[in-house]
């Protein structure tokens, strides 16, 4: 891929190494929020076992907002939808994640899946899907948009913006 287009190679870990199983997964501590980043094109087992240490890490500093991100997320139509949804969905519910955040769809999807919040943002830089109507399904738009987290102590809300900045998509998590 264009990722290990030469003459640079794989420039991602050239610039951030990495680090054994988990690819080129990381975290970030905000505050009180913990972002686990994975690489939904390695080994997603692999990742899960790295992801559990992780999270559980995270609530042991005292982190009180947990989500995953990642590009093919479990609600993805195909193989790497169906991997994420068995290896990283059972580790994201054992340790409260408010919601797991994915793109490649390009589309807007909130969802809630047997109580797990998950949101499919695609909608920048291509051309747009048409809205979805899943079981699992809340809102889906096929529109440009970003999405906003605000977190204010206990409560955090993700809002979908359309290119214009106008919110239509507010879910408190």
């Amino acid at each position: 891929g264009e990722r290990d287009a030469q003459p640079w190679g794989d420039r991602f870990g050239q610039l951030f190494g990495t680090d054994g199983a988990q690819g080129r997964a990381y975290s970030i501590d905000l505050g009180a929020v913990h972002l686990a980043l994975l690489d939904s094109t390695a080994s997603l087992d692999a990742q899960a076992v790295w992801l559990e240490g992780d999270l559980a890490a995270a609530q042991a500093r005292g982190a009180h907002h947990l989500f995953v991100v990642l590009h093919w997320g479990p609600w993805s139509v195909g193989a790497r939808g169906a991997a994420a949804l068995a290896a990283i969905v059972p580790v994201a519910r054992r340790h409260g994640v408010e919601a797991i955040v994915s793109g490649h769809e390009n589309i807007y999807e909130h969802g809630v899946a047997d109580g797990l919040d998950y949101f499919i943002t695609g909608g920048a830089g291509t051309a747009l899907g048409h809205a979805v109507q899943k079981p699992t399904t809340v809102t889906s738009r096929g529109l440009g948009h970003y999405l906003m987290l605000e977190v204010d102590g206990d409560s955090a809300t993700m809002r979908a913006k359309d290119a214009a900045g106008a919110v239509f998509d507010e879910v408190t998590l």
